[in-house]
């Protein structure tokens, strides 16, 4: 539960270091690489190492990336009933995080939005990425669609964790506020 990435590595000790070995089980495949709590750039597997841009210093995960996805249920109204199949629009989402480095975030069929939490104007680059613990309101979702639903995914191995979600709908029968 520790690791982020698929087929995993860890190395805590003999760092720091930059060339990691007894990687032959993802032999020719391209590999994330997460140090020190921070995605650098993908590797090759290539005689059963890899060679990263700079030394890790504490740990090291090198593993293949997987897309975790989430889609809430379609909403409902309790005067309405289901509003599964009608033109709705998602003018709010609020979600509640735990410790999340990146999310991406989509509504009904509509774009995505990137959310990541390091804030360039306060943090070194060389630092972990900070996690972020809280509710994280998203406004602004353009867009009619027939179910509604959010769907939360990732496209890097960083930790997320998503405890709630709460979101404003807009069926278009009704006049919305």
């Amino acid at each position: 539960s520790d690791f982020t990435t698929d087929c995993a590595k860890e190395y805590v000790s003999a760092l720091p270091n930059d060339t990691f070995t007894t990687l032959s089980h993802l032999e020719g495949k391209e590999v994330y690489v997460i140090a020190d709590g921070n995605l650098l750039s993908n590797e090759t597997v290539t005689s059963g190492q890899i060679t990263i841009d700079r030394d890790a210093e504490t740990r090291c995960e090198i593993g293949l990336n997987y897309t975790p996805i989430f889609k809430d249920l379609p909403p409902e109204n309790e005067q309405l009933g289901t509003l599964y199949g009608q033109k709705m629009n998602v003018g709010e989402v609020v979600i509640d995080l735990y410790e999340t480095k990146h999310i991406t975030v989509s509504v009904g069929t509509g774009a995505s939005r990137e959310v990541s939490f390091r804030n360039f104007g306060l943090s070194i680059l060389d630092t972990e990425t900070p996690s972020f613990t809280g509710r994280h309101r998203m406004v602004g979702w353009r867009g009619w669609d027939d179910t509604g639903q959010v769907t939360i995914s990732q496209a890097y191995p960083l930790p997320m964790t998503v405890l709630a979600i709460a979101k404003r709908v807009c069926p278009f029968s009704t006049v919305c506020k």
